[in-house]
């Protein structure tokens, strides 16, 4: 099965922000994001997901990548 991860880039002038992870990688700071729902698209998830971490709701501008790695590495 493919499992889709998005992640989101909110930036200021000079700044970026992050999310402190809380789960099994807790500690480690990442931007918001998370794993798409069968039933979204990209843009819904990623919407969804901002919300979800930090409360806001936000407008999309712009695709930065996408990326695909080999099976097995994460």
């Amino acid at each position: 099965m493919i499992k889709l991860h998005v992640s989101i880039v909110i930036h200021g002038d000079e700044s970026v922000l992050l999310v402190q992870e809380a789960d099994e990688d807790y500690g480690l700071w990442n931007l918001p994001g998370g794993h798409v729902e069968p039933t979204e698209t990209i843009r819904e998830a990623a919407v969804r997901e901002t919300l979800e971490e930090t409360g806001l709701t936000v407008t999309l501008d712009w695709l930065v990548g996408i990326y695909t790695g080999e099976p097995g590495q994460e």
